[in-house]
């Protein structure tokens, strides 16, 4: 087994829907899921919440997980080892999965299903079709 690092900084939930460079580091992060020789991954942050979690969110709603699944998800890293060291509270992880939710359900069309509204989102990112097919190929099979 090769172990290829790839540090991909990316920013938090916050501003990922109108900063350019937010945009751009966490296309450059998903691009990482496109190729299946990159495989298995592991990603994380400096306290494993929230842009893991952002990151995290976007994967396992590409992939279908409703509503329920991406709020426990996120709410459990409070409860890892630097979960809540920063002292933000579940009020404030709460906070940050409700940005996220529904900053992606309402993105492109409130009509549309949350896995439409993220792929509309990656591909005005930059991703492509086929970029989001691999992810989801390597992820789900």
């Amino acid at each position: 087994l090769t172990i290829t690092k790839s540090v991909q900084p990316i920013i938090w939930y916050d501003n990922i829907f109108t900063k350019d460079e937010y945009k751009g580091a966490l296309k450059n992060a998903l691009l990482l899921f496109t190729d299946e020789l990159n495989f298995p991954i592991y990603f994380h942050c400096a306290l494993g919440r929230d842009r893991t979690g952002t990151l995290a969110f976007i994967l396992l709603g590409l992939c279908g997980c409703d509503q329920a699944t991406l709020y426990k998800e996120y709410m459990l890293t409070y409860f890892s080892v630097r979960g809540n060291t920063d002292g933000a509270g579940a009020g404030a992880l709460l906070y940050n999965i409700d940005s996220l939710y529904y900053g992606f359900k309402l993105y492109k069309d409130k009509t549309m299903s949350l896995t439409e509204n993220i792929e509309a989102y990656l591909l005005d990112i930059g991703l492509t079709t086929d970029n989001i097919q691999s992810i989801k190929k390597n992820l789900l099979e």
